[in-house]
């Protein structure tokens, strides 16, 4: 469930909150780090030190942006790079963003999460199905 409402918006981030409390895009700032950042989904995946940890648990996912701790400073919001990282591996993909959610709820099992095994998918249809059949039936 994590992982399509990530990929839906609809979740807990600063960006997908404020928006329907009508805050300005510009103001739904990160309240987990200091950057003074848009709270949105390249923040969480990409930048936010909060989530260093999970990136490390998971560092395949991010080997094609120059590793988890070092990612390339060609990527941006505004080029491809979220399509290619949402593209990867469904369960690594699944766990990533539901250990991210644990973390940033403040959940005692974050620290506990093993990470490629404690997602589990009923359907691998699910996971298969494209962002626009979702959205648009």
């Amino acid at each position: 469930a994590s992982l399509l409402r990530f990929r839906l918006g609809a979740h807990d981030l600063p960006v997908a909150v404020g928006r329907f409390s009508r805050v300005p895009r510009s103001q739904r700032l990160c309240q987990h780090c200091s950057s003074g950042t848009i709270g949105d989904e390249f923040h969480m995946v990409f930048e936010c030190p909060l989530y260093d940890e999970v990136r490390g648990r998971i560092p395949q996912l991010f080997e094609q942006f120059g590793g988890h701790g070092s990612t390339n400073s060609t990527i941006s919001p505004a080029g491809p790079h979220m399509a290619r990282f949402m593209s990867q591996d469904k369960h690594k993909l699944a766990s990533f963003v539901h250990a991210c959610w644990l973390l940033r709820s403040g959940s005692n099992e974050s620290a506990s999460v093993t990470l490629e095994s404690d997602v589990e998918i009923e359907s691998e249809e699910l996971l298969e199905v494209p962002l626009s059949e979702v959205l648009h039936g």
